[in-house]
């Protein structure tokens, strides 16, 4: 048992380790993405032309254009299981089915965790055979999968659509199904479906749905108006690659102008620097954490002294964390902006330095007090009446 424990921490050990290590060139890679992302968002901004409607024009062949119009395909998207015809860019099928899902609870005060089970909508497989109580069991597949399809040939003005843009086309409306549809349901389905908002519900009733029912349901992207950012290549369009090699391919729904395409680009790109930033900072903190671990096992066992060393351990990773990922934003910075990089790398040294200063004031304020150096040996005090018999 003893082995399995210290193979145990060894392993949270070595996995804090990657965790703390590996944030590192995460941190570092995004803030140069960040600032090149940036500057070609820039570059973009100061060279775009914005045409009053998506013509071609010979001119500006290679040039990066920005237009708005009409989105549009005369294709026809079926669903022939489920009597599904629409003339649509995208249609897609989504299903879920209703299953039991075991919930984990732990208590600081409890050493094993106890698990609950519910009844949930999801439109993945639950694994119920590695559940810690039977009886709650869940199909093993699905009785019908979701899918998806898109039209062949989509159009934007005189413009033809590729596959990729048309992937990035997303801005999906719910599909409403009749009784209409339902009648021409065919295959296994027919007879088993109730209509339910956007789709059928596949069960017996979908006021008490039990374990397996499934709900089907559909959506659609129809033919409307949207504004494009891209290279105009011939008939084509299609990623307009900046100088330091970012490329720029944007479409939104509705009408915008280049000006808040771009400025929308830059706030996308603020907060996914701040989703990693924040990131790598947890990446740091739970590492740091886990190569704790064993010193935490030590002192659980004593209830007081656990908590007050569980609180100190999660500050100082805390507060280590808060250090090594400013520092290594900072030093990416020194090679994209030096003079913000440099002053920003002051700051997390100084930080950096006050945190070890403090770290080691607080070492010899329990430190115990120096042992007095031994000096001539003091002579006993005289005995009362000087000694004398």
């Amino acid at each position: 048992m003893s082995n399995n424990k210290k193979s145990g921490g060894l392993g949270g050990i070595i996995l804090g380790l990657g965790l703390f290590l590996g944030a590192f060139p995460l941190l570092f890679l995004n803030e140069g993405r960040a600032v090149q992302t940036a500057r070609a968002l820039d570059e973009g901004a100061g060279l775009v032309i914005s045409l009053p409607a998506p013509t071609i024009e010979q001119a500006n062949s290679g040039k990066l254009i920005h237009a708005s119009g009409e989105v549009v395909t005369e294709d026809i998207l079926q669903d022939q299981m489920f009597g599904i015809s629409t003339n649509a860019i995208k249609l897609k099928r989504s299903v879920q089915m209703y299953q039991w899902e075991e919930v984990e609870e732990k208590r600081s005060e409890d050493k094993n965790p106890t698990y609950s089970y519910k009844k949930v909508w999801s439109s993945s497989t639950i694994d119920s055979g590695g559940f810690r109580q039977k009886g709650y069991n869940n199909p093993g597949s699905f009785r019908v999968e979701g899918q998806s399809q898109k039209a062949g040939i989509v159009t934007f003005g005189e413009f033809s659509l590729g596959g990729n843009l048309i992937d990035m086309i997303d801005f999906y409306s719910n599909l409403n199904v009749t009784d209409e549809n339902l009648a021409a349901v065919s295959g296994s389905m027919k007879g088993l479906l109730h209509l339910i908002p956007n789709g059928y519900y596949l069960g017996k009733a979908s006021g008490a749905p039990m374990i397996g029912d499934h709900k089907i349901t559909f959506s659609q992207v129809r033919p409307h108006t949207m504004s494009l950012l891209a290279k105009q290549v011939g008939s084509t369009l299609t990623a307009y690659t900046t100088t330091n090699g970012t490329d720029i391919l944007m479409i939104d729904d509705g009408v915008h102008t280049a000006e808040s395409m771009f400025k929308a680009a830059h706030t996308r790109n603020t907060m996914l620097t701040w989703a990693i930033r924040v990131g790598g900072f947890f990446m740091m903190y739970i590492g740091l954490m886990m190569c704790m671990s064993p010193m935490l096992a030590l002192t659980s066992f004593i209830p007081v002294l656990g908590r007050v060393v569980e609180n100190a351990a999660s500050l100082v990773a805390g507060i280590l964390a808060f250090s090594f990922s400013f520092i290594t934003a900072a030093s990416a910075w020194v090679i994209y902006r030096p003079v913000l990089g440099v002053s920003l790398l002051a700051v997390g040294g100084a930080a950096l330095f006050a945190i070890v200063s403090m770290v080691n004031k607080e070492k010899k304020t329990f430190a115990p007090p120096p042992t007095p150096n031994a000096g001539p040996t003091a002579p006993p005090p005289p005995l009362p009446g000087g000694g004398q018999g």
